[in-house]
């Protein structure tokens, strides 16, 4: 059983917050700016790209939409704190030279905490980047916590398939 490594953890604690809490810091800021002034869209690119303030209650790509907030919201609050502290744990497992990984999870911790501080302070997630295609093809909006964890996800992916750096030699 592989056990945390407690070498050099205030650097990785640092680590985890600098980057984790640079993901989590933008994903407030640009919240709180399309809560005080994007109540209209605003086109970035106007046959693709908006932004579009949104109070998702529900969950990405509105799961439980159809749950009462009396059992949504208790949802949401037990899920994503073990989410978030299962990320925490799995950093500090994760061996200091796995640097893409750890960048990784920092990032995607990052990201649930900003929605999750949503959720927390006022009972929905604030989104605001709206992508489409034409008039016919609209992709859920979006926030920066969930490209923090989507992009975090995406390079832990293909991190699992590189080889491994130190490989065993045989005999």
């Amino acid at each position: 059983m592989n056990t945390p490594s407690l070498t050099n953890w205030p650097a990785r604690l640092g680590y985890l917050l600098a980057v984790g809490g640079a993901w989590f810091a933008a994903d407030q800021v640009t919240k709180q700016m399309a809560r005080d002034g994007a109540k209209r869209p605003v086109a970035v690119f106007d046959s693709w790209w908006h932004f579009h303030y949104v109070e998702n209650r529900a969950g990405a790509f509105g799961l439980f939409s159809s749950f009462g907030e009396e059992w949504r919201m208790p949802f949401f609050y037990v899920v994503g704190a073990i989410c978030i502290v299962l990320l925490i744990g799995y950093y500090f497992y994760t061996p200091p030279t796995m640097k893409l990984q750890r960048w990784s999870l920092a990032t995607m911790i990052g990201g649930a905490l900003g929605n999750y501080v949503d959720r927390v302070r006022l009972r929905y997630v604030v989104d605001f980047v709206s992508w489409h295609v034409g008039d016919r093809f609209y992709w859920p909006s979006f926030n920066i916590a969930d490209t923090a964890v989507v992009v975090g996800a995406a390079l832990m992916i293909l991190e699992s398939f590189r080889e491994p750096r130190q490989q065993l030699s045989p005999g």
